[in-house]
């Protein structure tokens, strides 16, 4: 993991980067593209309540759901885990509880079994009442979302996940709290990427270099990843990381009446 070497790309509405109200074909994205769904999870819940959604739910979700107590974070938890389903189930064609996940060691989650042979690869996070889900083809990628307003003790956060160079570059100039949280989900984006979570000693992999450049490519020992740093909604900042290259960015708004239940 030494020795990252970063080559910055051209900008995000050059790679396409547009908001689409149309729904993608009921297939796996293209290789090379990606395909980022942003979800208000309170509208979700509510709808999901009304409409009696929630039975859409795996006994393993449901049983995951068990571990927060009802109220706001319980019931975001529950809007997320719909709204994935309902997303995924459009790439793979088929109901909403035809499919299950499978877990990597750290958590990481995938389609399982047979309709896990498709090739799609996604991954979610969420902060507040906003989540963002990350969909691609057939690569490894992890995506991180923080809310611009969430309170930072700067420098000891900056000393838990920054490298001195790092740590120098952040301090330089204005908005440094923007500034590391920036950091902060490029460093989250890579450790889901890998499956590792933040398991892993994150001022050892300099990936806020070049903060600056919202638009990557990055060589490491692990091979080649393209990092992306965006503004997906107000006040919201979002990295995504994913393995290969990517030249097409599509943005959407979920609602669950593009669910098609």
């Amino acid at each position: 993991m030494d020795g990252l070497q970063f080559y910055r790309l051209s900008k995000l509405q050059e790679l396409q980067l547009f908001s689409c109200a149309d729904m993608p074909a009921r297939q796996p994205p293209q290789v090379g593209h990606l395909h980022l769904w942003a979800v208000d999870l309170d509208h979700t819940h509510h709808t999901a309540i009304e409409k009696n959604y929630y039975q859409w739910l795996s006994a393993r979700e449901q049983l995951r759901l068990n571990r927060y107590h009802s109220g706001v974070v319980h019931n975001r938890h529950a809007a997320i885990m719909l709204a994935l389903r309902a997303i995924l189930s459009h790439y793979l064609d088929c109901p909403l509880n035809a499919f299950d996940y499978q877990y990597g060691s750290h958590g990481k989650p995938a389609v399982a079994g047979y309709f896990g042979k498709v090739g799609v690869s996604f991954n979610s996070t969420d902060s507040r009442n906003l989540a963002l889900i990350a969909v691609t083809a057939g690569a490894e990628l992890g995506v991180d979302l923080e809310y611009l307003d969430r309170r930072l003790h700067s420098m000891h956060l900056l000393k838990r996940i920054c490298g001195a160079m790092e740590g120098t570059q952040l301090q330089q100039g204005t908005s440094t709290s923007k500034r590391l949280l920036q950091c902060w989900t490029r460093k989250e984006a890579w450790g889901k990427a890998l499956g590792v979570g933040i398991r892993y000693p994150l001022p050892s992999i300099p990936i806020c270099l070049g903060l600056s450049w919202p638009n990557c490519r990055i060589y490491s020992s692990c091979g080649v990843w393209q990092l992306l740093t965006l503004q997906p909604e107000q006040p919201w900042l979002a990295s995504v990381v994913v393995a290969g290259v990517i030249n097409h960015i599509q943005y959407r708004l979920w609602h669950m009446s593009q669910a098609g239940i």
